[in-house]
């Protein structure tokens, strides 16, 4: 914690690289747009742009970072000491520690020793290079986020802009009604969304 006179303010540097991974994410979006309007001088076609570039961008960042990551020594340890335990070993070990409030106490019950005990924590240690990497993807997960939030809402008034509809004439029929109720046609674009989303979320 830290401390200002005597008082304790804030929580701690991970939640200050929080907020600084949200600023971050905030920054990208507003600078892609912006660079983006350049370009397009319509401001609904340089969002949809934007999203598209700002996706690849943030993906390569993350695996960039990643590949320099994997190289550190605290990184190179952890993955040593995962090698030696087995995922199911791992996942029984953690639901059965997790149940008693002694762990020591508790590993003694299942046959652990303290070598055994420092394997398990060396691998489920998180250090600060695992906290970084966490912060960094996070905000670059925040980042595409917001782009494709924005992206959306340009597509979506575009869909539902005046103008001439095209296409098939029973289509058209449907474009002409939507476009002279743009409520109706917001409230259907929001529940075709629900339907595609809400079932990948559920499983």
């Amino acid at each position: 914690m830290t401390r200002f006179l005597g008082q304790r303010i804030g929580h701690s540097v991970f939640n200050f690289r929080g907020y600084l991974a949200m600023s971050m994410a905030w920054c990208f979006e507003r600078a892609g747009e912006w660079t983006m309007n350049l370009v397009w001088k319509d401001i609904w076609m340089a969002r949809i742009v934007s999203a598209y570039m700002l996706s690849v961008f943030s993906v390569a960042c993350v695996l960039a970072v990643k590949r320099v990551v994997d190289k550190t020594q605290e990184r190179q340890n952890r993955k040593k000491a995962i090698e030696n335990i087995s995922p199911d070993e791992l996942e029984f070990f953690l639901f059965e520690l997790n149940r008693s409030d002694d762990t020591n106490a508790r590993a003694g019950e299942l046959g652990l020793d303290n070598g055994r005990m420092q394997e398990l924590r060396l691998a489920l240690h998180q250090g600060s290079v695992d906290k970084l990497m966490h912060t960094i993807v996070s905000g670059f997960s925040v980042v595409i986020g917001l782009v494709w939030d924005m992206g959306f809402e340009a597509a979506e008034a575009i869909i539902v802009a005046p103008g001439e509809v095209t296409g098939p004439p029973s289509l058209r029929i449907v474009g002409e009604w939507f476009v002279h109720h743009p409520v109706f046609a917001k409230a259907a674009l929001c529940c075709f969304l629900v339907a595609i989303v809400v079932p990948g979320w559920s499983k």
